[in-house]
């Protein structure tokens, strides 16, 4: 007993005698999913989707799932991040392309903001941005597909066990243009839901978007303050 409760400590620091990192969100939202899927679904070995993926580890919701040996789909407008998921993180698809709701053009101008978290293609959200000292350093055209395009490119006859939803202004408009009778229903859905006044730090959650996910057949399970994640209510489930 003695022995076992030495390894459990043990295993908390790595090599360095620093503490052992279990989660890369920024919330734990990782840590949150994986239970969920884990006592919900009984899936360990993750199919993924992370669209706005930024950072290959870093504030990322995807990285623990690769880190444990699972594989997926990574997409961002930014080149220099796909370039660093490619180094990084080859065993992923890593896609420099934007999602967005169905439009005209295949192609976008992408904003890239001195605070990079903050990229988009939303002009609205570009000038909120410059308001707060939050500059453009770079733009870039860039190809795009609507969600539909890519989960029937790199999904077609499989699950979708995790999808993490982050792009600045359009997380919206991709969900509720994407017909969930038809194409493939993810198990979990992590997508960013708050917007901050940038005079005093203001939480503001977007209501419609529960409600959007419900239209959907999804209800809310958890949120974290940056995030809601959202359960497939039609899936069976353990319990």
């Amino acid at each position: 007993m003695i022995k076992k409760i030495i390894k459990q400590i043990i295993n908390i620091f790595d090599k360095g005698g620093n503490y052992k990192r279990f989660t890369f969100s920024q919330y734990g939202e990782d840590i949150n999913i994986q239970l969920l899927l884990r006592d919900l679904y009984r899936v360990s070995k993750v199919n993924y989707m992370d669209i706005g993926c930024c950072h290959p580890y870093e504030n990322n919701n995807t990285y623990l799932f690769y880190k444990s040996g699972s594989a997926g789909v990574n997409i961002d407008a930014n080149p220099r991040f796909i370039q660093n998921f490619n180094k990084l993180r080859p065993r992923d698809v890593n896609i420099n392309a934007g999602v967005v709701p169905p439009l005209q053009s295949s192609n976008l101008y992408f904003f890239e903001m001195s605070l990079s978290d903050m990229s988009t293609f939303d002009q609205d959200v570009v000038a909120s941005n410059e308001k707060a000292g939050i500059n453009v350093v770079a733009k870039y055209e860039v190809p795009v597909y609507t969600l539909e395009q890519i989960v029937q490119k790199y999904f077609a006859g499989k699950d979708i066990h995790f999808m993490s939803i982050d792009v600045e202004g359009v997380d919206f408009g991709i969900i509720e243009s994407y017909d969930f009778e038809k194409n493939t229903r993810p198990y979990i859905i992590c997508i960013e839901n708050v917007k901050f006044g940038w005079k005093k730090y203001e939480e503001i959650k977007n209501s419609k978007l529960t409600e959007m996910f419900a239209s959907k057949g999804y209800y809310l399970i958890s949120k974290t303050l940056m995030n809601d994640i959202y359960v497939d209510a039609r899936r069976p489930h353990f319990f």
